[in-house]
């Protein structure tokens, strides 16, 4: 009778400490990205430079690459050309298109999604959105 309590007592033991095991792994999965530079917007303001680095990091996650082409689109707009000739400033913005498309992980559906959302906000840079398009997955297949 003791050793049936015992048994009962570890086996319950042990499906806590998977619990608690599981637990642990879907909270740090969550703040993974976190860690890696997407700080909430309360604390840091995130800068085109800022995602411009974070999509240079070849360590990224499909659904990482995914969010920063969220922040992308729902935050920044390419500045407007002056007498149809793009500010300096565009370049980043441009920079930022190139690195997602040449991306290891960036597949067609993401850049299809970069594409819609980019070229929605900035209408007057299509050609620009299309060429860096191009650039960055001429780079990808050229890496492989």
């Amino acid at each position: 009778m003791l050793l049936k309590g015992l048994i009962v007592f570890f086996i319950f033991l042990l499906i806590v400490a998977i619990c608690a095991l599981v637990y642990l792994l879907l909270k740090n999965k969550d703040h993974q990205v976190l860690a890696r530079g997407l700080e909430p917007e309360s604390e840091e303001e995130i800068t085109i430079e800022k995602l411009e680095e974070l999509a240079g990091d070849k360590t990224l996650s499909k659904n990482e690459l995914f969010e920063l082409i969220q922040i992308f689109g729902e935050k920044f707009i390419i500045p407007a050309k002056k007498n149809q000739v793009a500010p300096k400033e565009a370049s980043n913005y441009i920079n930022f298109i190139i690195l997602i498309c040449s991306h290891q992980n960036a597949d067609a559906k993401l850049i299809s999604f970069l594409d819609k959302e980019a070229k929605k906000k900035n209408p007057s840079y299509v050609a620009e959105i299309e060429d860096s398009e191009r650039i960055g997955i001429e780079n990808r297949k050229n890496r492989r």
